[in-house]
Order: C-alpha cells, then structure tokens, then sequence
C-alpha cells in the first residue's frame, strides 16, 4: 500500500510597522495613513499582504491610533498592536510578538514597514521559504539614510546591517543597503528576539540588529530601488504619486 505523504504547510503572518508620526510631513495624520492615490500607504501594504494569503496581520501603531484605523478599510485579518512607549523597531516587533504567541506557535513573520507602500507582492512571496530569516537588499545611486549590508570579505556573506548614524565614513559609502524588509521563523524570534539591546546611538533596540543573531541568512536582492521608495515628507509624497503606476 503506498503511503501518502502529507505536507504541512507553513502559516504565513504579517507584521506592519505603522508607528511613524512622519514630522516632516506638517499634517495631522500620522504617516502611513496619507494617501497615494485612492488608499493610505498602509492601506497598500495591507492590501499585498492580503494578496498573498498572509493569515493574520498585526499592525504595530504608537501615537494617533485612531486616525491610524480610519485610513484602512474593515479586515478580519487585522489585529492592531499598540507600542508605548516607542522603544524602536526592535522593540515594536517584539510587542507584536507577544500578540503573535497568543494566537500562533509556528509559521514565518514577515516584517514591512507602513509607509514603503511599492513593494511588490512577488518581492514579498520571495522572503518566505526560509530556515531562520530572510531580509531584502538593493544597490542604490544614493544610500544616504538607509542601513548599510556589511558582507564578510572571505565569501561575500551577510555578515550585519549598520544604520547611518552608527556608521564610520568609509561604511557610508557602501551603496548596499537594508531595505527594510524582513520574514523571520517562529523559532528564530523564540531564540533571539529578546537578547536585543538598545546600545547604539539612538539608544533604541534596532530590528537591523536582529539578523546577525540568527544562523541562516538569506539576502533576497531587487533591482529596482524605486520599488523600497520610502515617503517622509510632502515632497516625497507627491513624487510618490508620479511612480504609482508601476507599483498598484
């Protein structure tokens, strides 16, 4: 009698850090919820990852909460996280995580932020697939403002992420940047979510400094740099709304 083989598949979960009050914005809204187009940035995101048959998706917001859920339409797939105090990105995954151990023990964590609305749904399928965590990376013109991919010399492996601000001149000249795109496994936050610390120059706990903890790396690479297009200012917004197309 032959024996069927039964293949478990892998749930796929959501993270969207949506804490961003965007300052530079001069708006009363926080910054995932201006709009491009017809929907919010986050709205965007939200959308892809429905697409994607994500099965729950946790919205990590700070301030403005309110004006935060206005902006997105109703979902069932939604639960909102509210991060208080904002100890930084690390910190916000790990108060989505605790969310995340009430209604999941296994699965793969993809991690977007909620004001790069562009990045494509087969850029985010191609994160999953992993054995510890996965993180998308981009050669850009202009890397001011973005973390630096250190790689080791002896086989051009990752080696770890240096934000700006903690980066030496020779380092900043790196055009090989974090694009702020993560899938971890359940078991790889277990493991090495809480050994994060905030000893850095901003004295916030970086979720860039949470893949060199974890043994298996995979750099998932794009060409295009406008699909990590970021928006913090009104400038940005509106150039934003002139590459749309490509991306909805």
């Amino acid at each position: 009698m032959n024996s069927i083989k039964r293949i478990k598949l892998v749930e796929k979960i959501g993270v969207i850090l949506a804490g961003g009050l965007g300052k530079r914005m001069n708006s009363h809204l926080p910054k995932p919820a201006h709009k491009i187009g017809d929907y919010s940035m986050l709205q965007h995101v939200i959308h892809k990852m429905d697409n994607i048959n994500i099965s729950k998706i946790y919205v990590v917001f700070g301030q403005k909460g309110d004006l935060l859920k206005e902006s997105v339409a109703p979902n069932e797939k939604i639960i909102w996280v509210h991060q208080d105090p904002q100890l930084g990105t690390g910190h916000a995954l790990q108060v989505a995580f605790q969310k995340i151990k009430e209604n999941h023990d296994s699965g793969e964590i993809l991690v977007c932020n909620g004001d790069a609305p562009f990045v494509r749904e087969t850029t985010m399928e191609k994160m999953f697939g992993i054995n510890g965590c996965s993180l998308l990376a981009c050669f850009v013109k202009n890397p001011h403002g973005y973390g630096r991919i250190l790689r080791k010399p002896e086989n051009q492996a990752f080696s770890q992420i240096i934000e700006e601000k903690d980066a030496t001149d020779e380092q900043r000249k790196i055009q090989y940047i974090n694009a702020g795109l993560y899938c971890f496994t359940f078991d790889a936050l277990v493991h090495h979510l809480h050994t994060l610390d905030n000893n850095n120059a901003q004295s916030e706990y970086y979720l860039t400094d949470l893949p060199p903890k974890v043994a298996n790396v995979k750099i998932v690479e794009i060409d295009d740099e406008e699909e990590i297009y970021n928006v913090n200012s009104r400038e940005q917004l509106e150039y934003a709304e002139t590459i749309m197309h490509k991306f909805i």
